[in-house]
Order: C-alpha cells, then structure tokens, then sequence
C-alpha cells in the first residue's frame, strides 16, 4: 500500500497494523517459513526451534540450496544436480543410441530474469512511480533485521550448506 517500511512494521509492533495474513508472513521471518515442514500456514515463525527445524530441512530435506548473491554458482548447480534444466544440453550424447537419430545436437534453455520490480508501482496519486532505493537506508535495515532474526539464523545455515554443495560439486 505504497507506505514506508519502518512504518509497517512499527504498526505491526503496536497491534495497529491491518496487513493481511499472507502480507504479515512475507514480512517476518519469511523464508523460514518456507523451509518449514509442519507450521501451521497462519504462524509467523519466531522461535530457536523454528529456525532449527527450518536448518534441519535444509540440511535433510532439500535436493539443493541455492543463494541469490552467488547467483552464478547457483545456476551452476542447478545444471549440474538437474542436468534436465541446463542451458545447454547435449542429447545425442545423453540419449540410448537407437534414438540418436530422431533429435538435435543441442538442446537450448535459457532462464529468464522476470524476478524485477514494476516499471509502474502507482505509489505516486496513484498514477506514478514511487522510486526506490537499490538499498535500504540504515534504520530500514535495522528495523528488516529486528523483525527476521529467525530468518537470519537459517539464512547462515544455508550459507553453510551452499558452501558445502560448491566443494562437493567441484565449484569451490
């Protein structure tokens, strides 16, 4: 609703706040949340025990983790653990023989980046774009981090794991 965070999250701090569940969950503790495998979906996640079971999934549960900031590797891995989903794939030497014929050389997917913010948010009179900062100022960040400490404690975790899959995948 084109308000500024701090400001949210200091109406979610005093009660007053009238985002929507699904609102409230993406803005505490949200990729926890996500890892979590028996959380009743209205729980904001918030607990030692939360981000223990969110670690423990990741370290368990997922084929593969991947970090955003690392995004290379990433896709890297991806290819690698799901060689399907590479950009480039050589079929004829993926496929039995007797069908060798029948395809192409190569097979060509590219991943397209739609993950972008609107050209137009309408923050402005409700017409215009509202630009925003590449990087929150310090007091957002401050109030970011206050308010997901459940999420930075898994999101070590999984620095950790993503560390573990580059060695293990030879991309260390």
């Amino acid at each position: 609703n084109c308000q500024n965070l701090t400001d949210i999250y200091r109406d979610l701090d005093a009660g007053t706040s009238s985002l929507t569940r699904i609102c409230r969950l993406q803005l505490l503790n949200h990729q926890t949340h996500n890892l979590l495998t028996d959380l009743d979906a209205a729980e904001v996640p918030n607990t030692t025990a939360h981000a223990q079971h969110a670690i423990q999934n990741i370290k368990t549960t997922f084929t593969m983790i991947g970090i955003t900031e690392d995004i290379g590797n990433t896709t890297r891995m991806v290819q690698h653990v799901f060689p399907w989903l590479a950009e480039h794939v050589n079929m004829k030497a993926a496929i039995d023989t007797s069908v060798k014929n029948l395809l192409d050389d190569t097979k060509t997917c590219t991943f397209p980046h739609r993950n972008a913010s609107p050209d137009n948010n309408r923050c402005v009179d409700n017409t215009k774009h509202w630009d925003l900062p590449s990087v929150p100022d310090a007091a957002t960040a401050r109030v970011i981090l206050e308010h997901n400490q459940v999420d930075v404690m898994v999101y070590e975790a999984a620095l950790a794991q993503f560390e573990l899959q580059k060695h293990a995948l030879g991309l260390a």
